[in-house]
């Protein structure tokens, strides 16, 4: 009995404790007030949109455009650019010829100073992707070495073939250069040399500028000058009425001989000045 009276006083005495112990409702709802108001304020960022980074645009190098001559400009009017090469993309590249050219024997090259080079091994080389009908003309710089024999100037074509030398319909006229500069003109049956005007002497590892036109009525033009001294000039200038009414730039070398050209060009224009 005295064992059940000692253990109800203990287990009284607990609960009294426990009871004093506990926290009231208020104080947890207060707990947890505070709890709440501590955590940090979650907020959602979204994610940036991604947007695409446009490729950039390829773009071609355009060719440049050459600056031409006074004596061109005094030459031919209302003068509009159809072709021009400078050879540049083609430097020392030995196994190629450069677009539109074509050459009779071994393939044309451009040399290390980006100029084209005609030699004895081709003997025959002309351009082939423009031909030069009526109010075209071209326009290019050139330089031989000592000693060298050369002809520059417009072969007739047939049914866009260049028609052989001395074969039925084959016509000529060009500048032949022989120690010095003769206007030709050439065909299956005759043939006549004519001198220029002017008093230009060409001296060779020079360069000078050259201009071959044909215009209405088959009026022929020949000019060459010196860019340095523009003022010194030779000019041949004929009606040729055999000659074809479309043509193609050629140059003729001598075996052993060379010829260099640079800054070819092809105009359009409406008249002779």
């Amino acid at each position: 009995m005295k064992q059940i009276m000692l253990t109800t006083v203990r287990f009284a005495t607990m609960f009294l404790l426990l009871s004093a112990c506990s926290p009231s409702e208020s104080q947890i709802a207060t707990v947890i007030a505070q709890t709440q108001a501590a955590k940090p304020t979650l907020t959602f960022t979204p994610e940036p949109t991604a947007t695409q980074t446009p490729q950039p645009t390829q773009t071609q190098t355009p060719t440049p455009t050459p600056a031409l001559s006074d004596v061109v400009n005094q030459t031919y009017a209302d003068i509009e650019l159809i072709d021009y090469q400078d050879f540049g993309d083609n430097a020392n590249l030995s196994s190629f010829s450069p677009a539109g050219w074509i050459a009779d024997g071994e393939k044309l090259y451009t040399t290390s100073d980006s100029s084209l080079e005609i030699n004895g091994r081709n003997f025959v080389a002309f351009y082939e992707t423009e031909t030069i009908s009526m109010n075209k003309a071209v326009v290019v710089r050139f330089k031989f070495p000592p000693q060298s024999s050369f002809t520059m100037g417009l072969d007739g074509i047939r049914q866009g073939q260049r028609i052989p030398a001395f074969q039925p319909g084959f016509r000529s006229v060009s500048m032949e250069f022989r120690t010095s500069p003769l206007a030709f003109f050439n065909s299956e049956q005759n043939r006549y040399y004519t001198r220029f005007e002017g008093d230009l002497k060409l001296i060779p590892d020079v360069w000078y500028m050259y201009t071959l036109g044909f215009a209405q009525g088959k009026q022929f033009i020949i000019k060459v000058w010196d860019p340095e001294n523009p003022e010194k000039v030779l000019v041949y200038q004929k009606q040729v009425d055999d000659m074809t009414n479309v043509n193609i730039f050629i140059m003729w070398v001598d075996q052993n001989d060379k010829l260099f050209i640079d800054d070819f060009t092809i105009i359009k224009f409406s008249e002779l000045k």
